[in-house]
């Protein structure tokens, strides 16, 4: 882990994780199955040495994703933004995403995140009509607000609070 202190007032925070193995660690009894992840992102730095989730929900601050790149097999998604938590310990944030193989990935949510057939259905017609003709290089954001998830117009899940 590399730290820098950004003229903001924050700390750059820069680490990788190459062949991460085959589990990364999620949440508690979440898991995410992938090849490589890489991130690279700020911290505010009164949240360094701290419990980071409860700083953040107390001060309102956010972790800037400079980079976040996920890899699985052919399907690779990164994205830029930022997440926090708010006062009730629910993620919030926003993430610019881009995908290379929209079939990889939509397979990817059924498989592991329970998205139904009607819902992969509902998310490829969004994205038909929001990007026309494209499969790869899809680009959507991913949106933590009010206890869900979306990526572009689509929920994805509720989303449990943190703490």
């Amino acid at each position: 882990m590399i730290g820098r202190r950004a003229a903001d007032d924050s700390r750059d925070q820069a680490g990788e994780i190459l062949d991460a193995g085959p589990h990364t660690l999620l949440d508690q009894g979440t898991m995410l199955k992938l090849d490589e992840a890489e991130f690279t992102g700020t911290l505010p730095l009164d949240a360094i040495n701290r419990d980071l989730l409860k700083s953040l929900a107390r001060s309102g601050k956010m972790v800037g994703v400079d980079n976040l790149r996920l890899k699985k097999g052919e399907l690779v998604m990164t994205a830029k933004g930022e997440l926090g938590v708010t006062a009730q310990g629910q993620v919030s944030g926003n993430l610019a995403t881009t995908t290379n193989r929209l079939d990889l990935l939509i397979a990817e949510l059924k498989l592991n995140f329970g998205l139904s057939d009607k819902d992969a259905q509902t998310l490829s017609t969004m994205i038909g009509l929001l990007q026309p003709g494209k499969t790869t290089d899809v680009k959507l954001d991913l949106i933590a607000k009010d206890g869900k998830l979306y990526w572009g117009p689509v929920k994805l899940t509720d989303l449990p609070p943190v703490f």
